[in-house]
Parts: C-alpha cells; structure tokens; sequence
C-alpha cells in the first residue's frame, strides 16, 4: 500500500533529509561491506542508541523538550547515502540542523569504530609475515590504512522530489508513461541498499519506522 501525496503536500510533512558523501574509508573494505557498516551504523545510532537532541525553547513548558528522528526512507549509493528523517517533534531549522549534526557525529564514531577493528585484523594478518626478515620469497604489504577517511561528509540535501516519493512508500503520478522512471522504479525495489524494497514488502537492512498510512 502506499500513500498518494501531491507536490504541494512536502512542505507540511515532518520530513528532514540529509545526503552525506562516503569518504575513501570504503577502500578498507571488501565489495559492499561499507554498506553494510554504513547500516548498521544506521540502525545503531538511530534505534538502539537512540540519538536524540535536548531542545531549550523560550517556553518554560518546553524547557526539558527531547525529540528523537526516525528513518522514513534511505538509500545507500556507491558515494552517496541518501536519508528521509521524521522528527517526534516540530523543530525549528536551528534545532533541525543542530540534532542532524548530531547524528553524522554518531554516525561516524560507530564507523571509525568498523574501520580500527578492520585495521587490527589487517596487522594481524599481515604484520608478523611483514616483519619476518628471513623469508625472503614472500612479499607482503600492509593495506595503507593511513588515507583520508572523510567519512561521512554532509552535502546539499538530494532535491529529486522523485526519489524522495520512490523512497518512502509514495506513489509516482505523471499522467503518463516515462520509461526512465518505470527503470528507476524497478531498480529501487530490486536494489538491496534502499527503502523502497521495504515498502514493497522485503525487508532491507536498515530499519524504517513507516507512517501509520502505509503499515
């Protein structure tokens, strides 16, 4: 089931998105395993950490005011990591940006803790055939672990209103048929690393809280 929303309707929606570019960090790491760190971390800081952002506002009743984020739609490209966020609270852009900074730092603390483990079992691996002086038939090299990591570097938010529709469980309407799109529609629900085959009914790695009109 998904939810028919027309262009007019974004602005009133709880939406917040966020696109972060993927840093050299991902070099560490055989094929696809950087998206999948980059989900767990996800999942991590967004549900078991459960980031949230003290709100102080002018009202005494708001003083003590939390808000946590949710995922409504993701997608994780080669560079990129696109995200739709719904907030508990109506924030203002101040605040907005203030607890989205405040979940690429968490983001990227749970990735560098990926990226030393990856480092430990490198010199495990190759440190001590390295450092073996006497055999001189083997020519190991340590992986150079010393690049700039970048890890996730916050960009202009993604505003292809398409995607974002596609992402998050919205239907499409152009009044006619557009083959680009009907491909993009048929790669999202068969790509692994997005939202769309959640709303399709699979089930992706990163977890999504749906809106209630689209459970």
């Amino acid at each position: 089931m998904t939810r028919h929303l027309k262009q007019k309707d974004y602005p009133a929606l709880r939406m917040p998105r966020l696109s972060l570019r993927i840093g050299q960090w991902k070099e560490l790491f055989a094929g696809e395993e950087y998206k999948l760190i980059i989900a767990r971390a996800l999942n991590y800081c967004v549900y078991e950490k459960r980031v949230k952002y003290h709100v102080e506002r002018s009202d005494p009743r708001d003083t003590f005011l939390f808000t946590r984020l949710h995922i409504v739609g993701y997608l994780i490209t080669h560079r990129m990591v696109h995200l739709v966020l719904e907030s508990e609270q109506w924030l203002t852009k101040e605040e907005e940006n203030n607890i989205l900074q405040k979940l690429i730092d968490s983001l990227n603390n749970k990735i560098q803790e990926a990226i030393e483990i990856r480092e430990d079992k490198n010199i495990q691996q190759y440190g001590p055939s390295a450092l073996d002086d006497d055999d001189d038939d083997q020519d190991y090299e340590l992986p150079d672990t010393r690049m700039p990591l970048m890890h996730l570097i916050e960009m202009p938010p993604f505003a292809n209103h398409v995607l974002v529709k596609l992402i998050t469980g919205t239907e499409v309407e152009l009044g006619h048929y557009n083959p680009q799109l009907a491909r993009l529609k048929d790669h999202l629900h068969n790509y692994p690393f997005c939202s769309a085959i959640d709303y399709g009914g699979a089930k992706g790695p990163v977890l999504i809280s749906k809106p209630d009109s689209v459970r």
